[in-house]
């Protein structure tokens, strides 16, 4: 698949505790056959929690995914949310790669993220 041109289609689901945080590497995904996903680019990024939940996605302190800027922090609750689409697709590279998610609720969560890019 040429540059611009999406090829993979992730759905990724994590239950955090509170306060807790999970890094999404946008190198090393799972697909839905097991296989592993390495993005080249970034052309989707959605996002919904379980009910009454809530989090922050954020780019990580070391290899941070930077499409959404240098020091995004968005809020991620039970209503969807598609904080990133960009027909062109975002570079991900080695060291632009790792999105962190920080559960801010007073409780277990489950989030729930779609991906699109190409691998």
């Amino acid at each position: 698949t040429s540059s611009d041109q999406a090829d993979s289609t992730i759905a990724l689901q994590y239950t955090i505790a509170a306060a807790g945080t999970q890094d999404i590497d946008l190198n090393a995904l799972t697909g839905s056959a097991g296989q592993t996903v390495s993005l080249q680019e970034l052309h989707v990024l959605a996002a919904v929690g379980s009910a009454g939940s809530g989090f922050t996605l954020t780019p990580h302190a070391t290899n941070g995914f930077t499409g959404l800027g240098s020091a995004y922090s968005i809020i991620v609750g039970d209503i969807p949310v598609v904080p990133y689409a960009k027909s062109t697709g975002g570079t991900v590279a080695s060291d632009n790669k790792v999105i962190t998610i920080t559960n801010v609720g007073g409780a277990s969560g489950t989030i729930t993220l779609h991906i699109i890019g190409r691998d």
